[in-house]
């Protein structure tokens, strides 16, 4: 999402590794911080080391499908837009 709303509001800038570092650690923080909660404020839920490899992962691989396709859709769609004008 910190990417496709960076390339929206900022389409003709390209999308670089400092931004994607960030988007991974941002979305690796809410996955660690879910879990965490998870164990402190549920009775019903505990918090778990390999639930949290998972949301890393997650993020791993959003970030680079993002960086893979965003570049992409959006070429599309200010070439779409361009035409229209």
């Amino acid at each position: 999402v910190l990417l496709f709303d960076l390339s929206r509001t900022h389409p003709k800038r390209k999308v670089y590794f400092r931004e994607m570092v960030i988007a991974f650690i941002i979305a690796t923080c809410m996955g660690a911080l879910m879990e965490v909660l998870q164990g402190i404020a549920t009775s019903s839920r505990s918090a778990d080391w390999w639930d949290m490899a998972a949301n890393s992962g997650g993020a791993i691989t959003g970030t680079l499908i993002g960086m893979v396709t965003l570049p992409v859709i959006f070429s599309v769609l200010f070439r779409k837009s361009k035409r229209k004008n």
